[in-house]
């Protein structure tokens, strides 16, 4: 799958592990599941660790469109909670 969610209910903390080629619509269905999880907690804090996919293959066209997507989803996400998003730097090898 390549968005997997880890719960940490006492750091109210969701770690959000992107792997593998990912899309739009990928990116969407594992945020909705992180939603609809068990644990999920409104107002939990999310690290998005983007470190195993390389981002120079994704579009910039694919990125701009990510945070449309997800904006629909914030009435049930809540407004009281912090981001982090974990990512490797390409080497200048793969910069092209």
């Amino acid at each position: 799958m390549p968005v997997t969610c880890e719960f940490d209910s006492k750091k109210k903390l969701i770690t959000m592990v992107v792997d593998g080629q990912i899309s739009v619509s990928d990116l969407v269905s594992g945020y909705q599941d992180a939603l609809r999880h068990e644990q999920f907690e409104r107002d939990m804090n999310v690290i998005w660790d983007l470190s195993r996919i390389n981002l120079t293959k994704v579009p910039v066209s694919d990125i701009r469109k990510i945070p449309m997507a997800l904006n629909k989803f914030m009435p049930a996400r809540g407004d009281n909670y912090k981001r982090c998003l974990l990512y490797t730097s390409p080497s200048p090898r793969d910069r092209g």
